[in-house]
């Protein structure tokens, strides 16, 4: 949607119209998709407060729908606002609950998010090697139902992983894996993403010409997707 294009203004407003609609309806699942989304945006432009506060009345409509995918997202999207706030407290207690809830579900999509999220926060607790091991969990899941988005980024998570433990080599494979998977099914902020790690660990193995390549197909990308914050950051 446009969001994933980078028009966050125009997206924000298509939201406000959807909650409007879904209110009109009393449509729980709606009214809390389209307010979680309202809480991205505020995030995305800095406004941490405001975001957590569409997030929490997301989460009340959600759990209301019972949506239990839509309850791993937004509970991820609070611990990632309250992070950002310097709330690390309450960051580590709301992705807990995120974590726990994917633990338990049998829904395929759910365990994938649960797992993803439970590796990267293992590889912030440098727990390098469990974290590989939920990456590889989810992949084996993501690979089976065919879920490329999420397989992308679970090869990703399986390069930051390696490249943690200092196998670069490895991590390379990974990436550049995702990086084919990204071209086949033309998801072009996925590829965005995979070029801006590849530049990162050619940078590691010192192959300096493939990742000023890779920066420069990153910032064409992200320019192309309206993507301000990583271009800045690749610019950095």
């Amino acid at each position: 949607g446009l969001g994933l294009r980078g028009d966050n203004l125009a997206s924000y407003r298509l939201n406000q119209e959807s909650y409007e609609i879904a209110a009109s309806i009393n449509d729980n699942y709606l009214m809390g998709s389209a307010l979680n989304d309202i809480g991205i945006y505020f995030s995305e432009i800095g406004n941490q407060e405001e975001a957590i506060k569409h997030y929490r009345r997301s989460l009340a409509l959600t759990r209301a729908a019972k949506d239990t995918l839509g309850l791993v997202y937004i509970l991820m999207n609070i611990s990632i606002s309250h992070s950002n706030l310097g709330n690390e407290a309450e960051a580590r207690d709301y992705n807990q609950q995120s974590i726990a809830i994917g633990s338990i579900s049998n829904d395929p999509k759910v365990r994938i998010t649960g797992l993803l999220n439970e590796g990267y926060t293992l590889i912030r607790a440098e727990n390098n090697k469990l974290a590989l091991e939920k990456f590889a969990e989810a992949l084996d899941i993501a690979r089976v139902y065919q879920y490329k988005w999420d397989e992308i980024q679970l090869l990703m998570g399986m390069a930051a992983g390696n490249s943690q433990i200092g196998q670069l080599e490895r991590a390379l494979q990974y990436d550049l894996e995702a990086l084919r998977l990204a071209e086949e099914n033309e998801m072009k902020l996925a590829e965005m993403w995979v070029y801006g790690d590849l530049a990162a660990t050619y940078r590691g193995l010192n192959d300096f010409p493939r990742a000023i390549k890779s920066a420069e197909m990153a910032l064409v990308l992200a320019r192309a997707l309206n993507q301000k914050e990583t271009e800045l950051y690749l610019y950095g």
